[in-house]
């Protein structure tokens, strides 16, 4: 497998003929970096013109943290431009299919970006993805993947659902069944999980007031409850081993791809840095 570190002009080869050769790692590697190549595509063609001209207004204002900030996303913005000039128009819309691979494969990342309905928006604009074979896979296998990561034991799939079921991830949101035991187990789940970390809510709910409570015991259907509290305590047995996690350590899958470490534009809303390398281990990871 090429150093991840490698810039992708000398990776690219290699990877595609592993994934096509039925290596999930690669897979989920090529994957990976085809969408994060994918982002260019949500750039307007004068985007790095308009964001120089705001950087020379904050630093005329003497903002001078505003003004370093922009600069720091036009670096990150030029340095995906130049790593993905190499990849050829042939490649560049096959995200979906490289991810999907992986994720069927079990790899954690994929499954959960995947799950997500991450790979959606590539190569489309608009809702003109709701047309593609893409969207009728992912409709049929992102709840199986989904639930597949989180008998699995990885913590970021009860991140997910509990997000979802709170209305608040837009794919996935949609696809999930109306179910209230499922809804509040996946939450209570997730602060078994992650504890009273307060960067759990504000991942989870954003800064929505009408936000289901964290704590069950302020539930007042008691029979939705009782039966949550017992779907989460067999998830957390099961599928965790009774274990606690730190959040931070368990969110890189959920980061946007245009992240990187040190640089936080707040765009995430959950807490931790991207890894070293993409579909890697995630720390401490459940046995």
């Amino acid at each position: 497998m090429p150093a991840a570190d490698a810039p992708l002009r000398g990776r690219l080869e290699t990877l595609q003929a592993r994934a096509d050769a039925g290596d999930s790692l690669a897979a989920c590697r090529l994957g990976i970096e085809l969408l994060r190549c994918a982002a260019l595509g949500n750039y307007h063609p004068e985007h790095d013109v308009q964001m120089a001209n705001q950087e020379a207004e904050q630093e005329a204002k003497g903002d001078l943290l505003a003004a370093n900030t922009i600069a720091a996303g036009r670096l990150l913005h030029a340095e995906l431009r130049e790593a993905c000039s190499v990849v050829p128009e042939s490649l560049a819309g096959r995200a979906h299919h490289y991810v999907r691979q992986a994720a069927l494969a079990g790899q954690p990342e994929a499954m959960i970006r995947y799950a997500r309905g991450e790979t959606l928006l590539t190569g489309t604009a608009g809702l003109a993805y709701i047309a593609t074979p893409a969207f009728d896979q992912w409709r049929r296998e992102a709840r199986p993947v989904l639930m597949h990561a989180l008998h699995a034991g990885h913590p970021a799939a009860a991140l997910i659902l509990a997000k979802a079921h709170g209305g608040n991830d837009s794919h996935l949101a949609m696809l999930l069944p109306h179910d209230g035991v499922e809804a509040r187990a996946s939450v209570m789940l997730a602060r078994r999980l992650f504890g009273d970390d307060p960067a759990l809510a504000r991942g989870l709910f954003g800064d929505n007031p009408a936000s289901p409570p964290l704590d069950s015991t302020q539930d007042p259907d008691v029979g939705q409850s009782h039966a949550a509290e017992q779907m989460a305590d067999q998830w957390h047995a099961r599928n965790f081993n009774g274990r606690r996690f730190v959040l931070a350590e368990h969110t890189a899958a959920l980061l946007p791809l245009h992240r990187r470490p040190g640089w936080d534009d707040g765009s995430a809303g959950w807490p931790g840095k991207p890894g070293p390398e993409s579909c890697a281990p995630a720390a401490a990871a459940a046995p």
